[in-house]
């Protein structure tokens, strides 16, 4: 049973970062190197800053440190849970693959340097195999994970067991939407389901809205 006190645990895949499938966007079957590109007004192509992306992300975190300690289910528990944060996010805005997993490192890194996050769960991240296999597991009477960190003994590949109940997945989507007069709106979704019963405890989209300026050739936030 975790306790209040129970540390963050990461597996270690941790240090490759994310495996991440990328769905392309737009009539070419591979995401174009560097910057998201984009057709101008003109014909031409220009590239989407990935600092977007970047401010995508940490609206995220935010939204996920501030709403989902607040949820009745994770308040009214006696206990931490478990967050797996799945690396398998959908890619539909053709995003760099290098940027977006840079960007999905940076979210788990403020959620795990985020006490109301901390104070409410044991973050676990690993390959998108080790969180598809867990999934299925919560259909039984324990779900594993390998914690190199977990004390007693030399086999520090042991899995540690964590009760299925226990179980929430953080799973993600991207994707943009042409919303006309030279706009375009990139957004992110945020998902956490509790993996056993299928409940919704959070579900959040976050965008920013770019618009087109021809006199300086870029998009710039239209706030």
């Amino acid at each position: 049973m975790l306790n209040r006190t129970s540390r963050i645990v990461m597996t270690p895949m941790l240090a490759a970062v994310f495996a991440l499938v990328a769905v392309g966007c737009g009539s070419s079957p591979t995401p174009p190197p560097g910057p998201v590109q984009q057709r101008s007004d003109t014909g031409r192509m220009q590239p989407v800053p990935v600092a977007y992306l970047n401010e995508l992300v940490e609206d995220a975190a935010q939204t996920i440190v501030r709403q989902l300690p607040e949820n009745p289910r994770i308040r009214q528990a006696p206990t931490q849970q478990v967050l797996m944060v799945h690396p398998r996010m959908v890619n539909e805005a053709n995003w760099p693959d290098g940027a977006v997993s840079e960007a999905l490192s940076t979210l788990v890194g403020r959620l795990t340097n985020a006490e109301p996050i901390t104070d409410n769960f044991v973050i676990l991240v690993g390959t998108a195999a080790d969180a598809d296999r867990t999934i299925r597991q919560t259909e039984g009477d324990t779900a594993q994970f390998r914690d190199p960190l977990q004390g007693g003994g030399e086999d520090t590949t042991a899995a540690r067991q964590y009760h299925p109940d226990l179980i929430y997945t953080l799973t993600g989507r991207f994707w943009l939407t042409d919303a006309g007069d030279g706009l375009r709106s990139y957004r992110m979704s945020i998902r956490v389901q509790h993996e056993r019963t299928r409940q919704l405890v959070l579900d959040r989209t976050v965008q920013k809205l770019l618009r087109w300026d021809g006199r300086r050739n870029r998009w710039v936030p239209t706030d």
